[in-house]
């Protein structure tokens, strides 16, 4: 199990100490997922890390650039971040690439990848033209490709550093190109300054680009530090709570397994509905809610029907803010059952998970998910092989029989162990592992411009 390490920030929350000691650092964050508006479907984590670094570390400027999409602002403020989306097809109707996600809409929609040159040629143009106003100390490229790629050209076109998160399999695409694909992500790695990965899985894919020997010089660079969660809203929990969000969502009495995310092939959720009816047959009280969308639901409202579990199944649609929290408090039990699929993609570590021990839930992850990451098989969650079923059936039942004393303290411990992924420990590990060291070079910049 990794732990992430927070380099004695702590909760401290860092504030303007004078122009010539404080450090004027500006990230300009590239990414191809962010909410296109309010209580978009999109997940949000992006700008959450921004506000939060904002908010946590002695970054003072945050601007985020992320592919337009037909009805979306060219330009905004969002939770106080300025937001900009460069287009990159015309008419916006037709740029169908970049929501909800690129890889699921290529396979979806082949011709898409026809979009993709299209795509990455607009970003280094957007990344060039917003970095002549902003002037970054440093782009942050989220996901490998193709903002790394898009990013660290960029990067060095103007001469400054280049740094990037990688999620799931986001690297993993390249090697379907052959020679030129792992020859990209080897010079982008080693042409940036620092990396994360949000789980020991993801770090692993990245690293096995590369031989012991050329790894053992730059893998310093890397650290594993998963997205965040804000624990404070997470931490309205207990009984009384949970009885008054079940009446007001029109929940019955019976245990509520809750699934939170997107309708997508590497989610694992017909192995969910799989086990969901082994709980049926075997008399077990359940309820569970499948809350999210994507290109998955009709075909998971076809197998509710098949395995006739209509009475025990809800799919709300997405769920964001009070109403995500509402179903959080009135769970029993949150369900991970990420899976791998036909084409090798997979989740890095969904923020779901942290979502649900912060909320002092039993937790139930497939070992496709990172959970082994975060969590302690047995003592704050519970670990299940990807693709089974049959064992996931089982450990749900024998979590929602547990006595009543034993899933508390597992409960507790689990939001215990969540503390660590709250935003704020999160953004100061970020700033201290991808930024910390810009300090001095930006410091004498200043002091010699005074």
């Amino acid at each position: 199990m990794f732990h992430v390490v927070f380099y004695g920030h702590g909760n401290q929350v860092f504030h303007p100490i004078g122009d010539a000691l404080m450090p004027h650092i500006r990230v300009l964050i590239t990414a191809s997922t962010l909410p296109r508006w309010a209580g978009d479907a999109v997940p949000s984590f992006v700008l959450d890390q921004a506000v939060a670094l904002i908010r946590s570390s002695p970054v003072t400027a945050v601007e985020i650039l992320a592919p337009h999409d037909a009805g979306a602002a060219c330009d905004e403020i969002m939770q106080g971040i300025p937001v900009h989306r460069f287009r990159y097809f015309w008419p916006a109707s037709l740029q169908r690439l970049a929501y909800p996600a690129i890889l699921p809409n290529i396979r979806q929609r082949w011709w898409l990848a026809l979009q993709v040159p299209l795509f990455m040629i607009a970003e280094v143009c957007a990344i060039l033209a917003h970095a002549r106003r902003f002037q970054p100390t440093v782009i942050y490229s989220h996901w490998f490709t193709p903002q790394a790629l898009a990013g660290g050209l960029a990067a060095w076109l103007l001469g400054i550093p280049h740094v990037f998160t990688t999620h799931s399999s986001d690297v993993e695409v390249l090697r379907r190109i052959p020679l030129l694909g792992p020859a990209l992500v080897r010079r982008i790695v080693q042409s940036c300054r620092a990396y994360t990965a949000v789980s020991r899985r993801t770090a692993d894919r990245l690293k096995d680009f590369f031989r012991p020997a050329a790894w053992h010089s730059i893998g310093s660079r890397l650290r594993v530090i998963p997205m965040g969660v804000n624990v404070t809203e997470l931490s309205d929990r207990g009984p009384a709570r949970q009885a008054s969000t079940r009446r007001m969502l029109g929940l019955g009495e019976s245990p509520v397994l809750l699934f939170l995310g997107r309708l997508t092939e590497k989610k694992g959720l017909p192995d969910l509905l799989w086990a969901a009816a082994e709980l049926r047959h075997a008399r077990q009280p359940f309820q569970l809610v499948i809350a999210g969308d994507g290109e998955l639901r009709g075909t998971l409202e076809k197998q509710v029907r098949e395995l006739e579990l209509g009475e025990q199944v809800r799919l709300p649609g997405f769920v964001t803010g009070e109403q995500k929290l509402a179903y959080l408090a009135a769970a029993n039990v949150v369900v991970v059952p990420s899976a791998v699929t036909a084409s090798g993609d997979v989740e890095g570590l969904p923020v779901s998970l942290m979502e649900g021990m912060a909320a002092g839930k039993l937790c139930v992850a497939s070992d496709e998910s990172g959970a082994d990451d975060v969590i302690a098989d047995g003592a704050d969650g519970f670990i299940v092989p990807a693709g089974d079923p049959a064992t996931l059936a089982a450990t749900l039942i024998s979590v929602l029989k547990l006595d009543p004393s034993a899933a508390s303290a597992i409960g507790e411990r689990a939001a215990a162990r969540a503390n660590e992924f709250d935003w704020a420990h999160i953004a100061a590990a970020h700033y201290q592992h991808l930024f910390a060291d810009l300090d001095s070079s930006v410091l004498t910049t200043s002091a010699t411009a005074d």
